[in-house]
């Protein structure tokens, strides 16, 4: 797998799907998976299952992220080497989106619920 995967944001959601309470997905074409990535709230856990799934491409893990930072135009996703494996992501995702176009502080916010308790 290639060590890292930049595009270009076309779509940010955040918010409740489905049954998760919520979650955050970037995609650069919302008909193309290929390079979307979903981080999801796991709200109901099993012992030992991590508090958020990750997917990319059809492929979905528990738990997996060891670094993620929003910053002012790009988000960057740090994935552990068994995570890249099961989603056959590489292990470092970049995230260019918008200034103009993104709320930062709800992105960022939206974030920090997925992931915590991680």
């Amino acid at each position: 797998m290639e060590a890292d995967a930049t595009f270009v944001a076309r779509a940010i959601t955040e918010g409740p799907l489905d049954d998760v309470s919520i979650h955050v997905a970037w995609g650069d074409d919302a008909t193309d998976p290929e390079y979307a990535l979903i981080l999801m709230r796991n709200d109901h856990p099993s012992p030992g299952e991590a508090p958020y799934c990750g997917v990319w491409g059809g492929a979905s893990k528990y738990g997996g992220v060891t670094d993620i930072h929003v910053g002012r135009d790009r988000t960057t996703v740090q994935l552990t080497e068994v995570c890249e494996r099961t989603l056959d992501a590489p292990q470092r995702i970049c995230i260019d989106h918008d200034v103009e176009a993104v709320d930062l502080d709800g992105l960022r916010e939206a974030v920090e619920q997925v992931l915590a308790d991680a």
